[in-house]
């Protein structure tokens, strides 16, 4: 009879120690799950700021552009008034 019962429980204990180590496994997992998010947060910020910083390389060279337009259009106007005095 207390063997029976040794048994019984022994199995039972098995039985626990299965369902600890599955939940083990179900908390590692979503620890991994975590962690891969807060990676994939901190890759979206940095891409964010390397955008932020394209866009505003962007902003710069389009107002170098104009700045290069304007005195490009004023050089041509100058040496035509110097052509029209020279002849």
């Amino acid at each position: 009879m207390v063997l029976q019962e040794l048994e019984r429980v022994t199995y039972e204990k098995n039985g626990l120690l299965d369902q600890v180590e599955g939940s083990s496994k179900d908390i590692d997992e979503m620890h991994r799950i975590i962690n891969s998010e807060d990676n994939t947060d901190k890759i979206n910020r940095y891409m964010q700021d390397d955008l932020g910083i394209e866009r505003q390389q962007n902003t710069e060279l389009r107002d170098r552009i104009k700045d290069n337009e304007r005195t490009s259009a004023n050089l041509v106007q100058e040496l035509k008034k110097i052509q029209n005095e020279g002849e």
